[in-house]
């Protein structure tokens, strides 16, 4: 059975409060947001998040498109765990949910001091990670259809 963030909470090696903390968040409230530093990975316990970006379609007016919705067992932040950039997107509770927050040094430490175990973890978020970049490359395609045919351009390619 592959080891799993989920299962890395009740690992003895992995104490909460030390490594991670749980906690709860209210519709509407933001999570994270763009632009923050931050090195914390997030696991969605119960409820649903929603992780939104912004463009500038005109100056002074912003669109703040939603990229994907997670529900219980989804995971967020993880950009942060490989390299030291700010917070790539915005994410905001839809639902009353909960969450822990990994501390992602400790998560990284616990990965270094238990090698097998590590492997399964980071296994988990690179797949995460490419099933959401699946999802919006997809979502890219599509918006790039749509212009092309609402400019009639698309017989120029």
């Amino acid at each position: 059975m592959p080891w799993t963030l989920n299962a890395l909470l009740h690992h003895p090696d992995f104490p909460q409060y030390d490594a991670w903390v749980h906690e709860r968040f209210a519709p509407g409230e933001y999570i994270l947001r763009q632009g923050e530093p931050g090195r914390d990975v997030y696991l969605v316990l119960a409820g649903t998040v929603r992780v939104l970006g912004q463009i500038d379609v005109e100056a002074g007016r912003p669109v703040r498109p939603a990229y994907f919705d997670l529900g219980e067992h989804g995971i967020f932040g993880t950009l942060s765990l490989f390299d030291q950039a700010s917070r790539s997107a915005d994410v905001q509770a839809v639902s009353d949910c909960e969450v822990a927050v990994i501390d992602g040094r400790a998560l990284t430490d616990f990965m270094e001091r238990h090698p097998k175990l590590g492997y399964s973890i980071l296994k988990q978020l690179f797949s995460h990670s490419a099933e959401q970049i699946r999802k919006n490359r997809k979502r890219v395609l599509s918006m790039l259809a749509w212009g092309l045919k609402a400019h009639r351009i698309s017989h120029c390619l």
